[in-house]
C-alpha cells in the first residue's frame, strides 16, 4: 500500500472497499439506471476510508463516467485539507496516466477555494494551501492555463508575490490568448476585490483603454 497512514483493514466494511472489481461493478450499475443506489453505497467509505476510495477510483480502468468524476471531484476536496493521506493521494492524483484527472483536481482546487468563504473559512488560508500543493506537485505552470479565472487569476496574484511568477507578462499573454473572456475576468477581479474602483459608475471593460491591455 502506498498510504502513509493506512486505514483500519481489520474492519470488514472499510476492507471491503479495496476491491477495484467491486468499485468497477457499482460504476456499471450506475451507468445503468442505479445511480441513486449506488451513490447511496459510497456513501460510507467516502465518509470512513475516503482515502481507499479515492485510490481505487484512481486506479480502476476507463472511462470516467460522470459518476466517477463526481465522487473524484468530492473527495480530492478531502485531501485539500490537512490529512494525512494528502501528499500521497494528491501526488498519486497528478501522476495519474489518465489525462482527464488533472482537469478534475485542478477544477476541484477552484471549487473548494471560491467555496471558502461559505464554508466559514479563509480564502487566503485555503489559496496558500493550494499553492504549495502545486509547488510540491510542480503543477503551477499548467494549473494557470486552467480557465477557472476567478480562481486562476487570485492563485497567479499570490503566486507573483512569492515570486513564482512574473504577473504582468502573466497577464499579457492570457490577453493574447483568451482576449475579451481574460479582460473581463480581469475586471471581475477589480470589481470584488477594490471596491473603490466601482465609485459612481461601475468599472466596465469597454471604458479599459485598449492600449494599457496591450490587446
Amino acid at each position: 500500500e502506498i498510504l502513509k497512514v493506512m486505514p483500519d483493514f481489520t474492519n470488514k466494511e472499510i476492507a471491503t472497499w479495496r476491491s477495484l472489481d467491486l468499485i468497477e461493478t457499482l460504476l456499471h450499475l450506475a451507468d445503468n439506471n442505479f445511480e441513486q443506489q449506488v451513490n447511496e453505497l459510497f456513501n460510507y467509505p467516502r465518509q470512513h476510508c475516503p482515502d481507499v476510495l479515492v485510490l481505487g477510483l484512481l486506479q480502476i480502468n476507463p472511462p470516467i463516467t460522470p459518476l466517477r468524476r463526481d465522487l473524484l471531484n468530492k473527495l480530492f476536496k478531502v485531501f485539500l485539507s490537512p490529512h494525512p493521506n494528502s501528499q500521497v493521494i494528491l501526488t498519486h492524483a497528478w501522476h495519474s496516466q489518465s489525462i482527464q484527472i488533472k482537469p478534475i483536481l485542478i477544477l476541484s482546487m477552484a471549487e473548494w477555494y471560491l467555496k471558502a468563504s461559505q464554508e466559514g473559512d479563509s480564502e487566503q488560508s485555503r489559496l496558500g494551501r493550494i499553492l504549495d500543493i502545486a509547488q510540491d506537485l510542480k503543477a503551477l505552470n499548467l494549473m494557470l492555463n486552467a480557465q477557472a479565472f476567478e480562481f486562476v487569476i487570485d492563485l497567479a496574484i499570490l503566486s507573483s508575490r512569492r515570486e513564482y511568477l512574473n504577473l504582468e507578462k502573466w497577464i499579457q499573454d492570457k490577453i493574447l490568448e483568451h482576449r475579451e473572456i481574460f479582460v473581463s475576468a480581469c475586471v471581475k477581479f477589480l470589481q470584488r476585490n477594490v471596491p473603490g474602483i466601482l465609485g459612481p459608475t461601475p468599472l466596465k471593460e469597454e471604458n479599459i483603454p485598449k492600449q494599457s491591455l496591450q490587446i
